[in-house]
């Protein structure tokens, strides 16, 4: 019985993603014209850019925006999991899925450190400069 209510839990949460990621990979055409697309939008001017440097933004803008909401994707489906096995696992009979909710709570708060950190390391690494060191001059 736990074990159908996990397979039910684990379909709930991955099922509509991979039914989406099967949708969006309908044809090689429609994938084309959605890079076709992207370069377009690649020739809009930016600010003091030009050539592949633009091109080279406008890409790597797409990737980070795609990472984005993956990762917001994940952690909206460990939240949902984590409740709905909490909600489950307090009904009176399904006491031992209060394990599998303390599992998926660990996953929750490893996964959101991660991310955390993540954004911590990106940040100093953004502000990492190497300070040039006082040198006198010699007279």
């Amino acid at each position: 019985m736990i074990l159908v209510l996990l397979a039910i839990a684990w379909g709930l949460v991955l099922g509509p993603r991979f039914l989406k990621s099967r949708a969006d990979r309908g044809s090689s055409f429609s994938d084309f014209r959605l890079r076709l697309s992207v370069m377009h939008q690649s020739r809009l001017p930016l600010a003091g850019v030009s050539g592949p440097a633009r091109q080279t933004r406008r890409a790597n803008d797409y990737v980070r925006k795609r990472s984005q909401k993956r990762r917001r994707d994940i952690l909206a489906g460990l939240v949902a999991l984590s409740l709905a096995t909490l909600a489950i696992g307090l009904a009176p009979g399904f006491r031992s899925i209060l394990v599998v909710s303390a599992v998926v709570d660990v996953l929750l708060v490893s996964y959101a450190t991660l991310l955390i950190r993540r954004k911590n390391v990106a940040l100093y690494s953004r502000y990492d400069r190497p300070v040039l060191a006082y040198q006198p001059i010699d007279d």
